[in-house]
C-alpha cells in the first residue's frame, strides 16, 4: 500500500488490452502508485530508451511526492471481492487477515459462521508440516478437476 510501481513489459501490449486492464487493476486493488507501462513495442530503441528515461523521472517523482490515484470501480470491486475472501478464509489467510483487521478493510463482516469455522479449522491444520504437504498433494489433484468434464468431451 501506498507504493509505486512501474512495469516493463516485452511484447505488443496494444494488442493486450485485457493484460493492461490487469495491471491497472492489480495496482488499485494493491493500492498502490501505477506510473506507467512500458514495453518494446515500439521498433526504434531510441523510443524505447525515451520510454524508460520517462519511468525513471516518474518514479523519482513518485518517491518525493508520495501521490494517490482516485480509485475506481476495478480498485473498489477487487477490493472488496478480496476483503470477503480474507474475512471468510481468515482461519487459513491468518497474514491477510491481520493486515486487513488493522487497516481497517472489514466495514461490514460477513456472517457465514460454518464456512468461517471450518477455515479456522483447517487454518489449524496447516501448521502440521505433515499436513500441508498432503494438502498440496491433494489440491494439485482436484484443481483441474473441474475441467475434466470439458476435457472428456474433446
Amino acid at each position: 500500500m501506498g507504493k509505486a510501481i512501474g512495469y516493463i513489459i516485452s511484447g505488443p501490449l496494444r494488442q493486450e488490452a485485457n493484460l493492461r486492464q490487469v495491471l491497472e487493476a492489480r495496482s488499485q486493488v494493491g493500492q498502490l502508485y501505477l506510473l506507467d507501462i512500458v514495453t518494446d513495442e515500439y521498433d526504434s530503441d531510441k523510443e524505447i530508451t525515451s520510454l524508460l528515461i520517462n519511468l525513471a523521472k516518474k518514479t523519482i517523482w513518485a518517491l518525493e511526492n508520495k501521490p494517490q490515484r482516485p480509485v475506481n470501480f476495478l480498485g473498489v470491486g477487487g477490493l472488496k471481492v478480496f476483503r470477503d475472501l480474507v474475512y471468510i478464509m481468515r482461519g487459513l489467510m491468518q497474514q491477510d487477515h491481520k493486515f486487513y483487521r488493522e487497516h481497517g478493510f472489514y466495514d461490514f463482516p460477513q456472517k457465514q459462521i460454518k464456512r468461517i469455522l471450518l477455515m479456522q479449522v483447517v487454518g489449524l491444520l496447516m501448521k502440521s508440516k505433515k499436513s500441508r504437504k498432503k494438502a498440496g498433494y491433494y489440491m494439485k489433484k482436484a484443481m483441474p478437476r473441474q475441467y475434466d468434464r470439458i476435457i472428456d468431451k474433446y
